[in-house]
């Protein structure tokens, strides 16, 4: 797990606002997520089939951790969860389950390389293909960080691809450059 305290200096640097008010991240974190409450009435008990289902996990998933077999895509659960917005359910459960520095942790170890998945298992969700990182933080208010992590995270695999194919991490230090120089 990435921890924001030992985050190389630039990402944290670059996660922190450009404004000159101090914690405006938080200020509007915060208003996004609105007041912190954990028996929130749209959302299931925390670790429920039901709430792991709407959470993205599979079915295997649910059976590991509750022994509850809920069919094959909650077929099992389908009827009760008619009508909820499984994507609306997710930036929910992170609102009000998650604190603040979860969530910059996750946008952290997302700005240093970690894939979509881990991603979104740090902050407690599943289904790969159901939800895009974009979106959810834009929905969690926090679109220009995101942005910002995205694009370390884009610039690292960049940089990971050329010391793989080519040895070196920048395209103009190949012989073939050097030599037409």
């Amino acid at each position: 797990m990435v921890n924001i305290a030992t985050a190389t200096p630039d990402i944290r640097a670059a996660l922190r606002p450009k404004t000159s008010q101090p914690h405006q991240t938080q200020k509007r974190f915060q208003r996004a997520v609105g007041a912190q409450h954990l028996d929130h009435p749209a959302l299931q008990p925390e670790g429920s089939p039901m709430d792991l289902m709407l959470r993205g996990f599979s079915q295997a998933d649910i059976v590991g951790r509750t022994g509850v077999d809920v069919g094959y895509h909650g077929s099992s659960l389908r009827a009760s969860s008619k009508g909820v917005d499984r994507f609306e359910y997710k930036v929910e459960h992170v609102r009000v389950r998650l604190d603040q520095a979860a969530v910059l942790v996750a946008l952290v170890a997302h700005a240093e390389g970690a894939s979509k998945i881990a991603t979104l298992q740090l902050l407690g969700l599943s289904g790969y293909n159901n939800v895009t990182l974009r979106r959810l933080f834009a929905a969690l208010g926090l679109a220009e960080e995101f942005a910002t992590a995205d694009k370390a995270f884009r610039r690292g695999n960049m940089i990971a691809g050329m010391v793989a194919s080519h040895g070196v991490a920048n395209p103009f230090e190949l012989a073939e450059f050097q030599k037409a120089g």
